[in-house]
């Protein structure tokens, strides 16, 4: 699952900082991996990045804690995200 948000200069400090408080929560079940990246060239675009082992697992992750504190930073900070999901078709490792 992916979250794409364009954040104003303005705003980043604050939206880095409560995307670091995420630590504050246990990690969801399900979880592989939760990634915040910037984008190279356009450096107000941010994506959250979560890799989830399972369709079930994402359910669970949605109705969570770590998402409901995601939706409350963006909406405290007037942003509009993108959401994506995704299936793994192959890895290469």
């Amino acid at each position: 699952m992916s979250m794409k948000v364009k954040v104003p200069t303005s705003n980043v400090s604050a939206f880095v900082s409560g995307y670091k408080s995420i630590k504050d929560f246990a990690t969801p079940e399900g979880v592989i991996g939760a990634y915040l990246l910037q984008d190279a060239k356009e450096e107000e675009s941010y994506t959250i990045l979560n890799i989830i082992e399972s369709e079930e697992a994402l359910e669970k992750i949605r109705n969570g804690k770590v998402i409901k504190h995601l939706t409350n930073l963006l909406h405290k900070l007037d942003l509009e995200p993108t959401i994506s999901v995704h299936n793994v078709v192959m890895s290469v490792d």
